[in-house]
């Protein structure tokens, strides 16, 4: 199944994928694709997205509803320590 806001929060692993937990404890997604570790994860203001910043110096939108990955934003000089979207969730 599909990483999804209302009964589920992202946890991020010591490694370079974001699991999904539903709020029962159940594994529900993995996202994968980040090179390095995560060091934070934000949801869109409309719950549709997650972002996630990374110590591979990149910050990776996602589709929480396939688990595809949208956009990879990248050109940061140094690890990318965390992540948040505007409040209309539109950067």
């Amino acid at each position: 199944g599909a990483l999804t806001a209302p009964n589920s929060h992202p946890r991020h692993a010591t490694r370079r994928s974001i699991s999904g937990i539903s709020l029962t404890g159940e594994l529900i997604s993995t996202l994968e694709g980040h090179s390095e570790e995560v060091s934070s994860v934000d949801w869109s203001p409309d719950g549709t997205k997650l972002a996630s910043a990374s110590c591979d110096q990149a910050v990776k939108i996602w589709n929480v509803l396939t688990g595809e990955l949208i956009l990879t934003l990248e050109g940061h000089s140094e690890a990318v320590s965390s992540v948040d979207w505007s409040p209309d969730g539109t950067k």
